[in-house]
């Protein structure tokens, strides 16, 4: 048994004409997203837990440092975004979390012109951008004031959109921290004998993983164990391959690559465990050079902890001299069964076709 002792949320009874009150006093309101992903992740979390756990929310100065200002909005729909046509998840399209963490370093740097995104730190998945019924969505990247950390800025960066019913809804948080220079890399993750997997990369694609043409990026899987998995990957085409009026020419980042790592976490958690995973979050990524090399990069994933419903790993992007591209720390994601019919409707409706 555990009792949730949680602090003011933002909703119900805290009202707007309460929400400035707890402000004044540097309380923080939860947010329902935030509360229920965290209820989720204490009732999957396995060994020894407390019977008791407090729920506080940040006090708002310290999670924005000032109001979140939009600086973009993008339309989400399969006729200009038809990338997404390859992203298929139980029949609907659904905006990949590599081009979300993408779009907000491009948001950050869009207020801080001549610097480079050194990382992308805490980022938080709360609702996916999924279009149901045919229908477009919008959102906005919204970006607040930036505070010195040594010789980089660390800005805090959102990404919202609007519901059927009106709400605003956050669908993810982070912070870019922004400097005049990428930092050098350095490797972290042990590289390790990995055993052959038995399914080559038109196997993974038709009876694994969910993606389409325009996002199947494993090349060559080299080996799997119970904690690490490795392949070498595509990297990224020019954004107006993926999209129309792209905000910039070329990438920040590199959206397939990182979303080829998740998909060998998908691998990975479905041969490991039997089920299927979607990314959640990221503790941190990191770039340690302006772009990611165009023959592709080897990706190196090892797993710290899983249990039934969840798993967090690292994840190092090597290029062909093994030398460090970029890294993901404490990547996490969800994993569950019911994914694995749902990554098998991975086509879109006649109907959404038609009308995109």
């Amino acid at each position: 048994v555990v009792a949730f002792n949680w602090g003011p949320w933002d909703g119900g009874m805290v009202t707007g004409a309460l929400k400035p009150m707890f402000e004044r006093e540097g309380l923080g309101l939860i947010a329902p997203a935030d509360g229920a992903r965290l209820l989720v992740n204490e009732i999957h979390s396995s060994g020894n837990c407390p019977v008791e756990v407090v729920v506080l929310a940040s006090p708002r100065s310290h999670r924005s440092n000032g109001k979140m200002e939009p600086v973009f909005e993008r339309r989400i729909d399969l006729g200009s975004l038809p990338v997404i046509r390859s992203h298929v998840i139980d029949g609907h399209a659904v905006l990949p979390m590599a081009l979300i963490l993408e779009w907000l370093a491009e948001g950050a740097l869009h207020r801080h012109p001549g610097l480079v995104a050194q990382a992308v730190e805490n980022l938080r998945l709360f609702k996916g951008v999924v279009l149901r019924d045919h229908r477009p969505s919008a959102v906005s990247i919204r970006v607040g004031k930036g505070q010195r950390r040594g010789e980089s800025f660390v800005v805090p960066v959102e990404m919202r959109g609007v519901l059927e019913s009106g709400r605003e809804v956050t669908h993810a948080r982070g912070e870019v921290i922004v400097a005049d220079r990428h930092s050098p890399g350095e490797r972290l993750v042990a590289e390790a004998e990995l055993l052959p997997l038995a399914v080559d990369r038109e196997e993974i694609y038709r009876g694994v993983l969910f993606h389409g043409p325009a996002m199947q990026a494993i090349q060559q899987v080299e080996g799997c164990d119970d904690q690490t998995i490795a392949a070498w990957v595509s990297t990224s085409p020019p954004p107006a391959s993926w999209m129309e009026r792209p905000f910039r020419q070329t990438w920040l980042t590199d959206p397939l690559a990182i979303d080829a790592a998740f998909q060998l976490l998908v691998l990975w958690t479905r041969k490991r465990l039997g089920s299927s995973s979607l990314p959640t979050g990221v503790g941190a990524y990191r770039q340690f050079r302006k772009a990611f090399p165009a023959e592709g990069v080897r990706v190196l994933a090892a797993v710290r902890q899983h249990s039934g419903h969840r798993a967090v790993a690292d994840i190092e992007f090597l290029d062909s001299q093994a030398h460090p591209v970029a890294r993901i720390e404490s990547y996490e994601c969800v994993i569950d069964a019911s994914l694995n019919q749902a990554f098998r409707r991975n086509r879109l409706s006649q109907l959404e076709i038609a009308s995109s």
